[in-house]
């Protein structure tokens, strides 16, 4: 192959890999808000429990007041920090960078003009995180059993990157489930005082 053809593919092939990993990028944000929007609104519930219905949690909570004060500062403050993150708003332009990045890489012009206009899309986008890159990795060759090559190369998806694909989602998913646990055990809580 010529040096010119090898550096079109390298072109092809990194316009092709860093679209895949945007999108990634995008999944994962999108699943941030969506979780983040749940827990606000959960937990913005569970607070108007606890004030609704004292009586109920302070014959069990010495510090109820405290406890009920505290969690609405919370959820507040919560909402300020999840505002601050911006996933959806990053998520559009991971999704604006990918659909940019398919145009070019569907696109019939000559290498050094590609790698122009790769550079010039990705100014205008933040960097994905090394873990999209190995999820997209991960998931496309080893889940979905693909080969990913670059400049010809043939890339691998390394014991790292398939432990830190498992361990990311376990810590996420736990996460997820005991910060929805612990509203239901701390309501559950007075009742099993009673029955116990």
């Amino acid at each position: 192959m010529s040096e010119m053809g090898s550096e079109g593919e390298y072109v092809q092939d990194k316009i092709w890999i860093t679209s895949r990993a945007r999108m990634m990028g995008e999944k994962r944000l999108l699943r941030y808000n969506n979780w983040s929007l749940f827990l606000l609104a959960y937990y913005s519930v569970f607070t108007v429990v606890l004030s609704v219905f004292p009586e109920y949690f302070k014959s069990t909570y010495t510090y109820f007041d405290g406890i009920s004060v505290t969690a609405s500062v919370a959820v507040l403050v919560a909402s300020l920090v999840v505002g601050g993150f911006r996933f959806e708003r990053t998520a559009s332009l991971y999704r604006d960078c990918y659909l940019s990045l398919q145009r070019l890489y569907e696109d019939e012009g000559d290498c050094r003009s590609k790698q122009k206009l790769y550079a010039d899309i990705l100014v205008v986008c933040p960097n994905h995180s090394s873990g999209d890159y190995h999820d997209f990795l991960f998931t496309h060759i080893v889940l979905e059993g693909k080969e990913v090559k670059s400049n010809g190369k043939q890339l691998k998806c390394t014991l790292y990157m398939r432990f830190a694909y498992v361990w990311r989602r376990v810590v996420f998913w736990a996460l997820m489930a005991m910060l929805v646990l612990i509203p239901l055990a701390f309501a559950a809580g007075p009742f099993a005082a009673k029955h116990a």
